[in-house]
């Protein structure tokens, strides 16, 4: 027992707390167009809550009054992201919401309830409780890691600002038809868009934000790439070269995804090509940890080693995983442990890079999406950007 055990802890410091409310000028867009967010510089000893950022708007569909926006809207929407400070691009993540999506289908059941802004369910969307109190409101999570996972954002105190351009996807790849509709003139727009976000007043604590930003500061982060886009054509046996210079290169996935007709679209449904051995090769030699390469039965448990957030239910399990919720992740990390940095693959000036075959039992034609994951750094001195590295 411990003597000195207490069940609450006094409180390291009190700040005025505020939810800030900005709205956008213009004040609508459309499929394909971009919109660029600037974060506000806020006022002096005002500092931004981690992970308090989104970007709110009312979704207005027009066409047959049976079609339905997809799940998962919040991500769904945005096709490309590029996030950058100064004028430097810290993420340019193609193919945005696929990726997305995939990983908050490992979201606990009981986080995804609890946000019907997100549009996760449209189910959940359509009951008359949530649908009175939302109507059509939904949000985009302004989540890149620096902002969301760090400390407290300062804006104030730095001379560049951060930007996120959203690039939003096509109307195909938002409704979906539901029994009696049809394609007919359909189309949305978002509308009354307003960025939202908390805030603290609290004077010590930007007070040591600036002395980091002017010292320098570096924010560790997860970097991903859209490599390529490669068909499968009707082949039994894949091959993918997988050249990307890192100095720690955390692993590859591969999504698959099927054809589809418009109105069809289901952006939580990701294609089992139904594989039964992945061998990999570095530089010409086999990858140490499975050197007989993986079998059917490792992929599940690989991808849970990047994936699995909790014990808690999701909408992945092992069956749903090799059904319609299916990824391939090759995992060049030498310890698994998603909280630390710097584990990956060093894979400079390399030849032939990390080469991927796939052998299956269907010849079913899908696209192959291949992302690369790597380790990354943004440094902060002087007030402004000082560096950014792939570590």
């Amino acid at each position: 027992m411990n003597p000195s055990r207490r069940s609450r802890e006094n409180a390291p410091q009190i700040a005025e707390r505020s939810h800030e409310v900005i709205s956008f000028n213009p004040s609508s867009a459309n499929p394909r167009d971009v919109i660029n967010i600037r974060i506000p510089k806020l006022a002096r000893n005002v500092v931004m809550v981690p992970g308090s950022m989104k970007l709110v708007f009312d979704l207005k569909t027009s066409g047959h009054s049976g079609n339905v926006p997809v799940a998962n809207l919040a991500r769904s929407i945005c096709r490309r992201v590029v996030d950058s400070l100064g004028g430097v691009k810290i993420q340019d993540l193609d193919h945005h919401n696929m990726l997305r999506t995939y990983q908050d289908l490992w979201v606990p059941k009981t986080t995804r309830n609890d946000n019907p802004l997100y549009g996760y369910s449209t189910a959940q969307r359509a009951k008359a409780g949530v649908k009175e109190v939302y109507g059509a409101k939904y949000c985009i999570p302004m989540d890149l890691e620096i902002w969301s996972e760090h400390g407290p954002l300062y804006p104030f105190a730095l001379v560049e600002d951060f930007v996120r351009e959203i690039h939003l996807e096509d109307i195909n790849k938002l409704l979906k038809i539901a029994a009696g509709g049809n394609t007919t003139n359909w189309n949305y727009e978002i509308a009354n868009l307003e960025l939202e976000y908390d805030t603290i007043t609290a004077p010590s604590l930007a007070s040591m934000i600036s002395s980091d930003y002017s010292q320098g500061i570096q924010y560790l982060f997860p970097h991903w790439n859209h490599l390529k886009t490669q068909p499968t054509g009707d082949d039994k046996t894949l091959n993918i070269n997988v050249n990307s210079p890192r100095l720690s290169m955390t692993g590859a996935l591969i999504l698959f995804e099927e054809t589809f007709v418009d109105g069809a679209f289901d952006p939580e449904k990701f294609s089992n090509p139904k594989i039964t051995k992945v061998n990999v090769t570095i530089e010409g030699v086999s990858y140490k940890v499975f050197k007989r390469g993986y079998q059917q039965r490792h992929l599940y448990e690989e991808a849970c080693r990047l994936f699995k957030q909790s014990d808690m239910e999701s909408l992945v399990d092992v069956e749903s995983f090799f059904t319609d919720k299916f990824a391939l992740w090759i995992d060049l990390r030498y310890i698994d442990e998603n909280n630390l940095h710097s584990t990956g693959m060093n894979l400079q000036n390399t030849k032939d890079g990390v080469q991927i075959e796939i052998e299956r039992d269907t010849n079913t034609n899908l696209k192959m999406h291949v992302f690369v994951a790597a380790d990354a750094a943004l440094s902060i001195s002087d007030f402004k950007f000082s560096q950014l590295f792939y570590m």
